[in-house]
């Protein structure tokens, strides 16, 4: 059954095992009755309906500190991922990667920012600069 509570899960295994139809009651949770059957077989093995822990490692930040991370990030939108993970560190007292840091922006869709440079400008290019304005004065 996917992403089914547990009771959902327990429910459904009291009424295959009252006597109802495996598709009454694939019918009456909305599931189909081969994800029935895989359930009443892992109840036969395991004896219980629970979920077992998924592969995959755990997240270092909780929603609330992914929610601070972006909204530093999009208060200060130059700021480089190294100043935001100070800022993480001064607001909840444990330090955190910056690829974290990074990660957590891609994940809520911000992508990096940073200015554009402007040609260097030479000592001619400056007196032109002020010849042009002179004259623009004068009109």
């Amino acid at each position: 059954m996917p992403r089914s509570t547990d009771l959902d899960r327990a429910l459904a295994i009291g009424e295959l095992q009252g006597g109802v139809s495996q598709n009454q009651v694939a019918a009456l949770f909305g599931v189909s009755p081969s994800t029935l059957s895989k359930l009443k077989a892992k109840f036969h093995i395991m004896g219980d309906v629970k979920d077992r822990p998924r592969s995959g490692r755990p997240k270092k930040t909780t929603p609330q500190e992914d929610h601070f991370i972006s909204l530093s990030a999009l208060r200060c939108r130059r700021l480089p991922s190294t100043d935001l993970q100070s800022r993480f560190a001064g607001r909840y007292v444990r330090r955190i990667f910056a690829q974290t840091i990074r990660n957590t922006l891609h994940a809520a869709n911000l992508r990096s920012q940073w200015a554009a440079r402007s040609p260097a400008m030479t000592a001619l290019h400056r007196q032109a600069r002020l010849r042009w304005q002179s004259q623009c004065r004068e009109i």
